[in-house]
């Protein structure tokens, strides 16, 4: 959020960079054709909430089995 207390949104070579190659452009294109990740869409233009995809992001990836690994 940003002083007025609405939300920022990015444009999806902007959410990429955001996320520092946690996924790459086509897939997010993918993902926001699909329905799949939060996004709004207005014409041919998706727009992102950076907290949404990262809440996003936390729910719909798995920690790895070798993360669980207690030594």
């Amino acid at each position: 959020m940003n002083e007025n207390g609405m939300a920022k949104l990015l444009t999806a070579k902007q959410m990429v960079q955001q996320l520092s190659g946690c996924i790459s452009y086509k897939l997010l294109l993918k993902l926001s054709n699909e329905g799949s990740i939060p996004c709004l869409r207005i014409q041919r233009r998706f727009f992102y909430n950076v907290d949404a995809v990262a809440e996003w992001l936390r729910r719909n990836t798995s920690t790895p089995a070798y993360a669980k690994i207690k030594i």
